[in-house]
């Protein structure tokens, strides 16, 4: 038969499992509560989210609409500068041909070629062969002596006329100002060139002969047609 003491220490134990049952179970709870508050959480987290995901599709979607716009826009401008650059480049090809035909206005047939006598103007051999360029030409290089007889009526008499030939590159050596190579055909005039006192460097014509003579002299010039 148990004893009082042993009665005492069983209900004892007893009371003590039920403390620790108790705390097990509060501990439990407050897990659990735990729990629930970090899947509330990560479910609220998971909206979240997904409504920033339909946002950031929507405004890519917003961009990608606005980049095709720009490109449809750019697509659009480009035609229309390639359309003006097509224009600008026809009206310039009119100009040229404009200016071009100016120019040859200037110019009337000599012989086989294009020629300008320049009876109204004298300048110094460098200045005659600008003048010239602004014209679409040269200083006039004579080919022959059938061109030489064709132009001598449109020249004055006793009335010295610059030619395109020069030994500036190299004394002695004529060339032409328009190619940069010797000359076919010369009519000096007899003892001529004689690069008289070291200083008669540039060609020109006086009565159908060609002299060497000093290229700052100013004097009446030949042009021929560069085209």
């Amino acid at each position: 038969m148990p004893t009082i003491r042993h009665i005492y220490h069983q209900q004892r134990s007893s009371t003590c499992d039920a403390q620790k049952l108790n705390e097990t179970q509060a501990k439990l709870d407050r897990i659990e509560g735990r729990q629930t508050a970090l899947e509330a959480s990560v479910d609220t987290l998971k909206t979240s989210v997904d409504r920033e995901g339909e946002t950031l599709k929507a405004g890519l979607a917003s961009l990608e609409k606005l980049l095709e716009q720009k490109e449809a826009a750019s697509k659009l401008l480009q035609a229309k500068v390639d359309r003006i650059e097509g224009q600008l480049a026809g009206i310039a090809e009119a100009l040229s041909k404009a200016i071009k035909n100016l120019q040859h206005s200037k110019f009337e047939r000599i012989g086989d070629r294009l020629l300008c006598v320049g009876n109204n103007s004298r300048q110094k051999w460098s200045l005659a062969e600008e003048a010239c360029l602004q014209m679409g030409g040269h200083l006039a290089t004579i080919q022959n002596e059938a061109e030489l007889a064709a132009l001598e009526g449109k020249l004055k008499r006793n009335t010295p006329y610059w030619l395109g030939l020069s030994d500036l590159a190299e004394q002695g050596q004529f060339v032409s100002v328009a190619t940069g190579r010797p000359a076919g055909f010369f009519n000096w005039r007899a003892t001529q060139p004689n690069n008289f006192n070291n200083n008669d460097r540039c060609v020109s014509l006086y009565n159908s002969e060609m002299y060497d003579s000093v290229c700052e002299d100013a004097e009446h010039f030949i042009c021929e047609a560069a085209f």
